[in-house]
């Protein structure tokens, strides 16, 4: 063949030089010229290898253009050739190996908040070696010894754990190119330590593909058990309940069953969390090989399984609560559960879950059950809203019911009664419709602020009057509600000291020492205490005595069913002796005829009922 030129023009050349543009054409002409110059540097050549780097030129498509180019020439020229096409080679290298080296621990994700001490450890392993060859390659150091890791990596794989190394396609994926970059790699070393930089540049770009491909299979690996970890709970290897939400739109026809571990956290804290997990993977196993269509743990010791009807609901109920059994320091516990089904729909998860917290009973609540429920919690959100609209719009109204004292033959005060008036209809409301809804809202210490400002307000220019104010347990607790009751007692003292303050004797009961000392601190200050509904089926004399109170409020039941039952008159007389003994004033409620008005009046200090009066916005004479 002609000159280099003529060589690069050829039609049997031309078909190879597509990929290279007319600039790297010329810049190709003058290397190959400088690849068979007996005059030309090692040094030059060499230059032209890094020259091929930074033009991004690839080196592996060389070896055929080399083949086409060498046959052309004398037996003395290829053997030229073949000698700088190493030099060559070393160049190249020497360019590239550097921005490899750095950019090396960035091919795989080793964060370590997602990587476990072990999986870190390989890492290192594993790579480290290849940057030792690196910078071997560079002639900093002796080649890293890399049979031995071969055997090193496969260990890890074939003990690797998780839901993504069950594949074993993947296993086999990896085995294989941990196998073959390892081959590359010590060909490279060998053909380096021959001189042979030409073909072991060649076997080194196999090499980096092997590499970055094993990086990417690696970072699929953490990707993937990242993502697993999002939707499969790591203790039972069940999809938890954001994979629940995506597959629930998969089901057609279908039930949802939730399901709660009777008694799950008193296990827990007598045999401990191990004993618990132990449980939790009985109670998977059990779901899996059973009639549902898909089994989740939600969380804590709450399950979920997806099965095809009603009937299979109560089956699968049935059969988890007779199956499953666990030895716990040498006693065996039977598991039972409580669950909340209902048909697949929008919004089944949520009101299934709604369900179970307000499964009290600790029994199986079907679809019918559920509604009913979720018709109440419609209620109560309704409610909510127009008890807010009630503080904006003040129309929380204080209705007052007269109590009559027999000795002085008048009305001496009333009790105040909530009422909230609706904005549309005028109705107003008594507080067994919305009281039990109230006390569990964050309105509700608004509300006892507004009464107790209103009944003040009101009673102001009374003197002769007393007024009570029903307090619960939340008010006497609440340190806002003291400090409240603290500053309308400094600006007005005198009527303060007409205002009695009443407590359900069930909940003085539940924190005597909360309530005696609110007494205490309000006592010394003009406030008087009623014990509300005594006598109601809680009654504690011994705990009721200890408590500093003025009244006690005889229960209505009690009250209303002295006249036609002996024992609940005589009831009703143990109760105003016992009151009487220790100094306490008795109040009957509920006197609503002509008849227990006369049977009471000489017996009790004071009365109130429908006959004496009915409540009223305005006080009744």
């Amino acid at each position: 063949m002609g000159s280099t030129r003529e060589f690069i023009k050829s039609n049997e050349v031309q078909q190879y030089l597509e990929w290279i543009n007319v600039k790297e054409k010329k810049f190709l002409e003058e290397m190959l010229e400088c690849l068979v110059d007996p005059s030309a540097s090692h040094s030059n050549i060499e230059k032209y290898g890094e020259e091929i780097y930074r033009r991004y030129i690839s080196f592996s498509r060389f070896n055929r253009l080399l083949d086409i180019f060498g046959n052309g020439l004398t037996e003395e020229r290829q053997k030229l050739l073949q000698i700088n096409s190493d030099l060559l080679a070393k160049g190249y290298l020497e360019a590239r190996i550097p921005g490899e080296m750095s950019s090396i621990r960035r091919k795989v994700h080793a964060d370590a908040a997602y990587i476990s001490r072990q999986d870190r450890q390989i890492l290192e392993e594993h790579f480290g070696w290849i940057h030792s060859l690196l910078e071997s390659l560079q002639g900093e150091s002796a080649p890293p010894e890399i049979s031995a890791r071969i055997q090193a990596f496969t260990d890890f794989m074939e003990t690797r754990k998780g839901t993504y190394f069950q594949d074993e396609n993947i296993r086999e994926d990896f085995l294989r190119t941990n196998r073959e970059l390892y081959q590359t790699a010590l060909e490279t070393v060998v053909l380096y330590q021959r001189g042979e930089y030409y073909y072991g540049t060649l076997v080194y770009i196999e090499m980096v593909a092997l590499f970055l491909k094993m990086a990417t299979l690696l970072n699929s690996m953490f990707l993937q058990e990242e993502l697993m970890s999002i939707y499969i709970d790591p203790i039972t290897r069940l999809p938890n309940r954001l994979q629940l939400i995506r597959d629930i739109g998969d089901f057609r026809n279908a039930y949802i069953l939730i399901l709660n571990v009777n008694a799950f956290s008193k296990l827990n804290l007598f045999y401990g969390y191990e004993f618990g997990d132990e449980v939790l993977r009985r109670i998977a196993e059990n779901l899996r090989e059973s009639i549902a269509q898909r089994s989740y743990r939600i969380y804590g010791d709450e399950f979920a399984a997806i099965v095809g009807s009603e009937a299979e609901v109560k089956e699968l109920f049935e059969m988890l609560n007779s199956s499953i059994s666990i030895l716990g320091e040498e006693q065996i516990f039977d598991i039972y559960f409580y669950g909340a089904y209902k048909e697949l729909g929008n919004r089944a998860l949520e009101i299934c879950e709604f369900a179970q917290q307000k499964n009290s009973n600790r029994t199986l609540i079907d679809s019918l059950e559920i509604e009913e429920l979720m018709s109440t919690l419609k209620h109560e959100l309704s409610l909510l809203q127009e008890l807010r609209d009630a503080l904006e719009r003040d129309a929380v109204i204080p209705f007052f019911q007269p109590i009559y004292s027999p000795r002085e033959r008048r009305i001496v005060g009333y009790e105040s009664l909530m009422r909230i008036e609706k904005p549309s209809t005028g109705e107003i409301m008594k507080p067994k419709s919305f009281m039990k809804v109230l006390r569990k809202s964050p309105y509700y210490p608004a509300y006892t602020k507004r009464m107790l400002e209103k009944c003040f307000d009101f009673f102001a220019d009374k003197p002769d009057l007393f007024f009570s104010v029903n307090f619960t347990l939340k008010d006497f607790r609440d340190p806002d509600i003291t400090r409240y009751l603290d500053r309308l007692i400094t600006l007005d003292p005198g009527t303060a000291r007409h205002l009695i303050i009443e407590i359900v004797e069930s909940e003085a009961l539940q924190d005597f020492e909360a309530i005696n000392r609110f007494i205490l601190h309000f006592r010394p200050r003009g406030i008087r205490f009623a014990l509300d509904d005594f006598g109601s089926g809680y009654s504690n004399f011994i705990q009721c005595a200890r408590l500093e109170i003025d009244y006690v409020k005889i229960d209505g039941s009690i009250v209303e069913q002295s006249l036609e039952d002996p024992k609940m008159d005589k009831l009703l007389e143990s109760i105003i002796d016992f009151a009487h003994s220790f100094g306490i004033a008795t109040i009957a409620e509920y006197v609503s005829s002509k008849a227990l008005f006369d049977s009471l009046k000489d017996r009790v200090d004071r009365m109130q009922g429908n006959h004496i009066g009915r409540p009223s916005p305005e006080l009744v004479q």
